[in-house]
């Protein structure tokens, strides 16, 4: 039997599901905040973050979405762009501490990882509507088509007695999506960040330290800016310690950033003996204000025999942690 369409009255209402069940969008989000206030005393209705660190802005309109719903979207966009790591940080926390759990162990709950050194590199804007008009679509379509990150999810609501069904369409549908432009820039290769290396003067630091340290950590992977090494800890694979070519010189020598909890925990070491083996040129350093996990030091080997005496002191200490 047919189920006939009804109205969807209340934009509230497909706001709850939608924060409840972020998946009948799609399962790559996780809700980090419902009616987040803008710099303009403006309201984001709900912003979402997916495994790779983008976020996602979604606006509902109830009914049928007009053109002028894109021009708000686009002003939220303005606003998130600014956003820094912190700011995601504690937009997360403020929204999840009802719910009893913070941020970190929001994102490993959801993605089963920690989340990516980098936050907000890009946003995308997503328009939630029970319909969209012909003028609204031509637009989102032409924006899509030249590079911006915009889409528009329609939703049918129908109703057959005390059951309520939902049913989906992507504007732009996913296979489109991933073959359009966009500003977000995929990770450096290893070979590109080692040529940056060399560039820099420092292609030796950087050669020799990469092949002692993939032999120490449980993996590695790239970004835009380092080679982030990684290990097991509690379950979950997280970044301890990197190396950034690209802000390394012949002068300053090869840069270095290491969380010094996480090192210590990985060396079974204490934090003492940790900040005692990194090299002497290092500065205290933090990524997430508010988090003491997130921070340690930052600084430069500056010789060969600076890199010789760091890697066979985790040697020793990978050794022993086996024997």
């Amino acid at each position: 039997m047919p189920i006939p369409r009804a109205e969807l009255r209340f934009e509230e209402r497909l706001e709850e599901w939608l924060e409840n069940n972020i998946s009948m969008i799609s399962d790559d989000l996780l809700v980090i905040g419902r009616q987040v206030k803008t710099a303009f005393g403006k309201y984001i209705d709900l912003l979402c973050i997916k495994r790779n660190g983008d976020l996602v802005i979604v606006e509902l309109k109830r009914d049928e979405a007009p053109k002028e719903a894109i021009a708000q979207i686009l002003e939220y966009a303005s606003w998130v762009d600014d956003l820094s790591y912190d700011d995601v940080v504690e937009i997360a926390n403020n929204y999840l501490k009802d719910k009893g759990i913070g941020f970190e162990e929001a994102f490993d709950s959801k993605f089963g990882c920690e989340p990516p050194d980098v936050l907000n590199e890009s946003h995308e804007m997503l328009i939630v509507a029970s319909n969209l008009d012909d003028q609204a679509e031509r637009v989102v379509r032409y924006l899509s088509e030249y590079g911006i990150r915009i889409n528009a999810v329609t939703f049918n609501y129908f109703k057959s007695g005390e059951q309520e069904f939902l049913a989906r369409v992507m504007l732009i549908p996913k296979s489109a999506e991933e073959v359009r432009k966009t500003k977000r820039k995929s990770p450096l290769t290893e070979q590109e960040l080692r040529n940056i290396a060399q560039d820099n003067g420092v292609g030796g630091l950087y050669s020799r330290i990469f092949e002692g340290l993939e032999q120490l950590f449980d993996d590695w992977v790239t970004t835009q800016s380092s080679v982030a090494f990684i290990g097991r800890q509690n379950g979950i694979m997280k970044t301890i310690f990197s190396i950034l070519p690209g802000q390394s010189s012949q002068q300053d020598g090869l840069k270095f950033q290491a969380y010094l909890k996480r090192f210590a925990s990985y060396f079974n070491i204490s934090e003492a003996e940790a900040e005692h083996i990194l090299p002497s040129s290092k500065t205290k350093w933090k990524r997430i204000k508010t988090s003491p996990e997130y921070s340690g030091y930052e600084g430069f080997f500056r010789n060969i025999e600076e890199v010789e005496k760091f890697l066979n002191k985790l040697r020793e200490l990978k050794t022993k942690a086996v024997a």
